[in-house]
């Protein structure tokens, strides 16, 4: 198993404290090894040979008392022994036995050493120094010397240094050597910190100068140091954020240009980077398909852009980078979109734009205008093939006196029906092109309702319907001819809708600062699928009936609409069906245009 490596400082200045610091307390512990063992060599080498001086002196001056009594003890007669004696010293005859012991209990006076090679090797004449524990005493170094007399060996002198009298002195001296390092260690430490920061501060200012330099695009002046590269460093680096600062203002005033004509797009614009990212979508386009946003950071699945968009966007990021044209409907619009690839100089990609439009108001014209075309030809098509048929009976005499008259009642109402389309159409087509003038004027829908409901009563009674009115006195700010026009419209298609049995109730209510007014019926009513779009141009609610059963152009309600918004209000309808119809408009109150 491999232990993990520690971890660099990442810093200049950990590394330079890291490199520095380990050479100088690399160099300074194998010094302090080096001397320490070469210190305790020396001192126990000086020491050796100091002994071995002793010994031989001892030897000297202890060989004339050992010849004259070959059996007493040397010491008490040698002077300056004590002096001799800072180890242990033995004095030892010819055949080995001890005759001095300088130990406090003399434990080894009057025993005899024998059968040892330094014994032998001293009595023969030489001179014995040993770092080596000996075989009697164990001690650190042993010195011995040979006594003569007379040119004859009469004993020997041994003299012992213990182990503790090396050990005190040599670990005083390595304390020492340990202080002397250590102090020069520090002050190595304290050289590389101070040349580590030497390096370090100027870099890590250029760093934070282009730190800020990157967050703000505005920096002081670099800082200098006494280094004459770190200088040049720092003078092509205050050259670089001069010309980066005008190299972005730049481009910061382009950004803007951008922005604010991306930010004012009738267009939707959608842009999305090479890893599918969404980089921009302008507020048409977030309108358009009905996101709010934000979209910052979100990735193009989870944008929830529409299917065919995402699908485009796709393709145009694929492989192919061709551009895609693509139309989907969100909500009630209606949009066509544009998707083309971002390629870079190389060909590779970075990207893809869509530019969306809104092309609803297109596409319904275009609609409108085909079923225009084709409903004003079926309705044409009807009274024109009732008259052509009345008028070729009566060229060809098929008709007799009799039937004339209700053959030609019924050619008058088809030229009847022919005319308020035609009318209806021309009302219409100056509504849209805003040529019809209205002009508004102060007056009481109570009259109006009252003279309504006395021209319609005959006709209510002939369909067997009740023909009600529900009218208080009520000013409005309208023009009376447009309000009556509504009003007849919708009681035209209530009566016509509403069974024999069945009622038509004209009525009036105030409304806050408006007033509305309208017929109710309980006639078939009409389906909720049917009644957003009552109000389009030649709509059907039954499609197989034909118009001629009610005699209606299908353009009432149209007109109805549009004579609403010009008058100050709005048109609705509520039904149900089995249980009648209610179509009213709201109305400008009198009081309420006398407060503006």
């Amino acid at each position: 198993m491999k232990l993990p490596l520690p971890e660099l400082p990442r810093t200049l200045f950990g590394r330079l404290m890291l490199a520095f610091g380990s050479v100088v307390m690399t160099v300074l512990l194998l010094s302090m090894l080096i001397l320490g063992d070469f210190a305790a060599t020396t001192f126990e080498r000086q020491l050796a040979d100091v002994m071995l001086r002793d010994a031989v002196g001892a030897s000297v001056l202890a060989a004339p008392l050992v010849a004259s009594a070959p059996d007493a003890d040397p010491s008490p007669q040698l002077p300056g022994l004590d002096s001799l004696t800072e180890g242990r010293l033995f004095v030892v005859d010819t055949r080995g036995r001890v005759l001095t012991d300088t130990s406090e209990g003399q434990e080894l006076r009057g025993q005899v050493l024998a059968g040892h090679p330094w014994l032998d090797r001293v009595l023969s004449g030489d001179e014995l120094l040993e770092m080596s524990p000996d075989p009697w005493l164990w001690s650190g170094i042993t010195a011995g010397a040979p006594m003569r007399h007379e040119g004859k060996v009469v004993g020997a002198v041994f003299l012992f240094s213990p182990s503790e009298r090396l050990q005190s002195p040599i670990s005083q001296f390595r304390l020492l050597i340990a202080v002397t390092i250590l102090s020069a260690g520090m002050m190595g430490l304290f050289a590389a910190y101070t040349t580590a920061r030497a390096f370090a501060r100027p870099i890590e200012a250029m760093s934070h100068f282009a730190d800020d330099l990157g967050q703000k695009l505005q920096a002081g002046e670099v800082p200098t140091a006494d280094v004459e590269e770190f200088d040049q460093l720092a003078r092509s680096l205050s050259n670089a954020a001069t010309q980066l600062q005008a190299v972005f203002s730049d481009l910061t005033e382009e950004k803007q240009r951008f922005a604010a004509l991306i930010e004012d797009m009738a267009e939707g614009v959608v842009a999305v980077d090479e890893n599918r990212f969404v980089l921009l979508v302008n507020p048409a386009a977030g309108q358009l398909l009905g996101l709010p946003g934000p979209f910052d950071g979100l990735s193009l699945a989870a944008a929830g852009f529409p299917a065919q968009l995402t699908e485009g966007l796709e393709t145009a990021l694929g492989d192919t980078h061709e551009q895609v044209n693509i139309a989907f409907q969100c909500g009630s619009s209606e949009i066509r979109a544009r998707v083309s690839p971002v390629v870079g100089e190389a060909g590779e990609p970075f990207g893809a734009v869509a530019v969306l439009q809104d092309v609803t108001t297109e596409v319904q014209l275009r609609r409108l205008r085909e079923n225009f075309v084709a409903n004003v030809s079926h309705e044409l098509r009807g009274p024109l093939s009732a008259l052509s048929a009345g008028v070729e009976a009566m060229h060809d005499g098929l008709i007799d006196d009799d039937a004339r008259p209700r053959y030609l009642r019924s050619m008058l109402a088809e030229i009847g029906r022919l005319r308020r389309l035609c009318d209806n159409l021309l009302e219409l087509s100056r509504l849209d092109a805003g040529t019809l003038e209205i002009t508004q004027e102060e007056f009481d829908l109570q009259p109006l309702c009252e003279g309504l409901l006395e021209k319609w009563a005959p006709r209510a009674r002939g369909a067997g319907v009740d023909l009600l009115a529900d009218t208080p006195s009520l000013r409005v700010v309208a023009n009376f001819d447009r309000v009556e026009e509504i009003l007849i419209n919708f009681l035209d298609n209530a009566i016509r809708h509403t069974p024999p049995g069945g009622q038509v109730r004209l009525f009036a209510r105030p409304e806050g600062e408006m007033v509305r007014v309208g017929v109710a019926d309980t006639g078939v009513g009409i389906a909720k699928e049917h009644l957003a779009h009552l109000w389009d141009r030649f709509y059907k609610v039954d499609p197989a009936r034909p118009r001629s059963a009610g005699l209606g152009t299908g353009l009432g309600l149209s007109i109805v609409r549009q004579l609403a918004l010009l008058l100050g209000g709005e048109a609705q309808v509520a039904s149900e069906p089995g249980r009648g119809s209610t179509f009213s408009v709201t109305l400008v109150a009198a009081h309420a245009e006398d407060q503006v």
